[in-house]
């Protein structure tokens, strides 16, 4: 145990797992004995194996957690083994069969023990919210909020963390996320595990507000942490999400090489959904249309496609998330081809599902779309109530790309009108949302390739015309 627990501490994975191994076999010659022994040990092996994405292994761990915690008829120890059991079955896709493992767990913290209720509590809600049952989720997250400043349990407290900042970021209050996760930085800090999703979570809401920098400095340190303690959750995910910054700023050959990667390390971590390669391929895809290679970007999106359209049940995994950017990427490419009833109908299936959970971002970029497609089918009252929509919400959220983007579409709405004083004002807000992400930018190679992009020079050119 000792030297399992040496290795694990030096992030020896492999060699943890083996000699916790070996220390199960000597509990199981030493018989009942050693049951609190084998619990511990079993709990231990099961974290290791969560990490690196072996989850078999967890499920077979914490099943024998939970053998030997009804051999010494320890109610509370079965619930938290019950508890992490689901757990590794929420993250091995099992969805059905981890929602009826955490209810047993929940029945027994109902018995008086408020960490296995709160645990249980958070997977439930983890379990539900993945695959889009967000109703079902609900009733779960009011019980989380009600104990999670009560419990002593870091790693189950910091998962909570976790989402307690992602769910106000997703709604594009980005101040309030980075709020939330600063509540539980300390929390966070003794769980290693977690401390990278709060990491990442933290350079999302970052790069959300336009702190991009800091948001690429923050996911740095995700993905060198992940290749030193073999971490794949959140080393992947962070992989993609540098791609979406550097695409954001314009520096699309930069953003192609980690979309790329994205690409790479889900096949070699061979998860057991698609939703990390979905996410590259959306992010290459969005690169490659803004070069003008629209052949490229419709090969990644076709791919995303067939799972949207016909995703198997292990694929239900954070789908709903990654379908609102392929619904509006892909109807920006028909947009593109000039083909506007089928952009029109990608922008209604992203405001729909966006508007359905909340995800406001995606409501301005799917109203954009729309006001552009009825644009250049020069139905300009009805684009201009989608263009009004789009900017009262990106308004309101702040995010940098969605407030220049949406002021540009509608400088081309008011040059459509004749109005072309009131499209230079919209085009030189637009310059102005650029220009101070410009100005936040200490590195002067991506500040210059930000400013001089197709994307920045285009609107500026329809300024000065």
């Amino acid at each position: 145990v000792k030297a399992g627990e040496k290795a694990a501490a030096a992030f020896a994975n492999q060699d943890a797992l083996d000699y916790y191994a070996r220390a199960l076999e000597v509990c199981e010659r030493l018989g009942d004995s050693t049951l609190e022994t084998a619990a511990s040990v079993a709990r231990r092996r099961g974290f290791v194996n969560v990490i690196t994405g072996e989850l078999p292994g967890a499920i077979a761990d914490f099943e024998r957690m939970l053998n030997a915690a009804r051999g010494l008829v320890n109610r509370r120890l079965e619930g938290v083994a019950l508890s992490n059991r689901g757990m590794a079955e929420v993250f091995n896709h099992d969805f059905e069969t981890a929602a009826e493992t955490l209810r047993s767990a929940l029945a027994v913290g109902d018995e008086g023990f408020d960490d296995v209720r709160f645990s249980a509590s958070v997977w439930l809600f983890f379990n539900f919210q993945a695959v889009g049952r967000i109703a079902e989720a609900e009733p779960h997250l009011r019980t989380v909020e009600e104990l999670a400043a009560k419990v002593d349990d870091p790693f189950n407290q910091a998962t909570w963390g976790l989402w307690d900042g992602i769910l106000p970021n997703w709604a594009g209050r980005f101040d309030k996320a980075l709020e939330r996760l600063e509540r539980w930085r300390s929390i966070a800090e003794k769980a290693l595990p977690i401390l990278a999703g709060h990491r990442w979570v933290e350079a999302i809401a970052r790069g959300g507000k336009g702190e991009y920098e800091k948001s690429l400095a923050i996911l740095a340190d995700v993905v060198a942490a992940g290749e030193r303690t073999g971490e794949v959750f959140y080393h992947a995910r962070a992989v993609n999400t540098m791609g979406w910054v550097y695409g954001e700023l314009q520096c699309h050959e930069r953003a192609m090489e980690w979309s790329a990667r994205g690409i790479e390390d889900a096949a070699k971590a061979n998860f057991l959904d698609p939703e990390c390669e979905s996410n590259a391929r959306l992010n290459l895809g969005d690169s490659l249309l803004a070069l003008g290679r629209l052949d490229e970007a419709e090969e990644q999106f076709q791919k995303v496609e067939r799972v949207v359209r016909n995703p198997r049940p292990p694929e239900l995994w954070a789908l709903w998330i990654y379908s609102q950017h392929f619904f509006h990427s892909h109807g920006e490419l028909w947009l593109a081809r000039g083909d506007y009833e089928k952009a029109l109908s990608y922008a209604d299936e992203c405001i729909e599902l966006a508007q359905s959970t909340d995800r406001p971002k995606n409501v301005v970029k799917g109203r954009r779309l729309r006001g552009q497609a009825l644009l250049a089918q020069g139905k300009l009252d009805e684009a201009e109530k989608e263009m009004a929509t789009a900017l009262e919400i990106a308004q309101e959220i702040g995010n940098p790309p969605q407030l220049w983007k949406t002021y540009a579409a509608l400088g081309d709405l008011r040059q459509a009108q004749g109005k072309a004083d009131d499209a230079r004002q919209a085009y030189r807000d637009a310059l102005a949302v650029i220009d101070g992400v410009a100005a936040g930018l200490g590195d002067e190679s991506l500040r210059e390739t930000f400013l001089t992009s197709a994307h920045v020079q285009e609107i500026r050119t329809r300024y000065s015309a």
